[in-house]
């Protein structure tokens, strides 16, 4: 089974909560805008996992979509990959990488200089963990 189908299915059997309704020409437009912003676009291998699952939440840690996703009944909105990162435009620090997950206590991002995942401290932006790829890094964070 291929990897992408293991971590479906491990969302799925512990009732994460994850959206559909990914499609190209929003990820399209979405790397157009980061771009504009020098912000990295969204790496391929992270592209793949948002055709299975475009944003997800469970066990305290978010991967975010291309799009918003409302949740009326908890009164929030789930934030898209576009807009956590425009929240960071004017830092420097972010330049040529993706925020493209958050925990309690760190930001996951994609660094486009060095090719590689990283967990971040979510005070400090010193790396705690360092991924060559995004399926180790959700892998490794749900010990899947």
């Amino acid at each position: 089974m291929k990897i992408e189908y293991q971590i479906l299915s491990f969302m799925q059997r512990n009732c994460a909560l994850y959206f559909a309704g990914y499609c190209d020409e929003d990820a399209n437009i979405i790397d157009k805008v980061l771009s504009e912003y020098n912000f990295a676009e969204i790496p391929d291998d992270y592209r793949r996992f948002l055709t299975f699952i475009n944003g997800v939440t469970f066990d305290g840690l978010m991967f975010f979509g291309t799009k918003p996703q409302e949740r009326k009944s908890k009164n929030y909105i789930f934030p898209s990959i576009l807009s956590v990162n425009m929240e960071h435009k004017d830092l420097d620090f972010f330049q040529n990488k993706i925020i493209v997950g958050r925990g309690a206590e760190f930001i996951l991002i994609y660094d486009k200089d060095s090719s590689n995942y990283k967990m971040l401290n979510r005070i400090n932006l010193k790396v705690k963990r360092e991924y060559d790829n995004f399926i180790n890094m959700i892998v490794d964070l749900y010990n899947i």
